[in-house]
């Protein structure tokens, strides 16, 4: 399975797995900031505070997205992080799920 951060319109290859994720997820998010600034090559800037702002999760594909919103000199920056075989057809579920919150909630 491979992974890929979702930044600035850009798909960029990140070098962790699945299991990590989760484990950074449940045990140590900060360690999800990290491989963040390192794969941007630290292009954010004074980061404030960061939060996991939403985890998408397909089971039957394997496949995880992670959305992190932080806060740096840029101003609010969203970035995901996903494991995926096809990250842009993730990113595609994950919005359609996304969605599919927003509509279920109106009354």
């Amino acid at each position: 399975m491979y992974s890929w951060l979702y930044i600035f319109d850009e798909f960029k290859p990140l070098d962790t797995s699945y299991s990590e994720i989760v484990y950074y997820l449940n045990r140590d998010p900060e360690k999800l900031l990290e491989l963040v600034l390192e794969a941007t090559n630290s292009e954010l800037k004074d980061v404030e505070k960061f939060r996991v702002h939403n985890v998408y999760m397909d089971r039957e594909g394997g496949e995880l997205l992670v959305e992190l919103l932080i806060y740096c000199s840029l101003g609010e920056v969203s970035a995901k992080i996903i494991v995926s075989p096809n990250p842009l057809e993730t990113l595609k579920k994950y919005y359609n799920y996304e969605e599919s919150k927003k509509t279920n909630m109106k009354p």
